[in-house]
C-alpha cells in the first residue's frame, strides 16, 4: 500500500542514491495487555547498521541536544553488531533530530530536505525530539567508516550538532 509516509520514504531512498542498501528491518513493539511481541516491516538499512531490537540492546547511551548545537555525546566507540538503545533527551528550546548514518547519508538527506523541507520526520534511523522530550533509539550498528549521530535540520548539521562514531 502506498500510504505518505511509504511514499516518503521511497523517495528518501530512491534520492540517496546508493548509501542506502535494500533489506528488511523488523521493529519489535510489545503489546501492553498481551505482553507479546509483534512485528512491524519496513525496508530500511544503512551503511552504518540497522534498527535494532529492544530484546537484543547491549547497553543504553544517554544524551541531550542544546540549542548550543552540540550533542552531549563523546565521540562513541561501539562495535560491530552491537546494539545500543540511544535515550535522547532535549535540553534545549528548538526541535532538534537525533539521525545515525554515514556522512554521506547524512549529506544526502539534507540536501534532500533542502528541496523538500516538509519531509522532516522520523524515519528508522533517526528520532525527533521536541524541547524538553525523551525519546529511545535502538540501533545495531554494522563495521562501517565515518558514522556519524546528527541534527540534519536545515543549518544544524552546519553549526555543530554532530558527533563520530567509532566502531571497532
Amino acid at each position: 500500500m502506498n500510504t505518505p509516509s511509504n511514499l516518503v520514504m521511497a523517495t528518501m531512498m530512491a534520492a540517496s542514491g546508493t548509501a542506502f542498501a535494500h533489506s528488511t528491518m523488523h521493529e519489535n513493539h510489545i503489546d501492553e495487555a498481551e505482553h507479546t511481541p509483534h512485528s512491524h516491516h519496513i525496508s530500511y538499512t544503512s551503511v552504518a547498521g540497522k534498527p535494532g531490537s529492544e530484546y537484543n540492546v547491549n547497553r543504553t547511551v544517554a544524551v541531550a541536544a542544546s540549542d548550543k548545537m552540540r550533542f552531549d555525546i563523546i565521540p562513541l566507540t561501539v562495535r560491530a553488531n552491537e546494539t545500543i538503545a540511544f535515550k535522547v533527551t532535549n535540553k534545549g528550546k528548538m526541535t532538534h533530530e537525533f539521525a545515525i548514518g554515514v556522512a554521506d547519508e547524512h549529506k544526502q538527506y539534507r540536501d534532500t530536505l533542502k528541496k523538500m523541507p516538509d519531509m522532516q520526520q522520523e524515519r528508522p534511523n533517526a528520532v525527533i525530539i521536541d524541547p524538553g522530550e525523551t525519546k529511545t533509539l535502538i540501533w545495531t550498528f554494522a563495521k562501517a567508516y565515518d558514522i556519524q549521530v546528527a541534527c540534519n535540520f536545515p543549518g544544524h548539521y552546519e553549526a555543530g550538532i554532530h558527533s563520530p562514531i567509532r566502531v571497532r
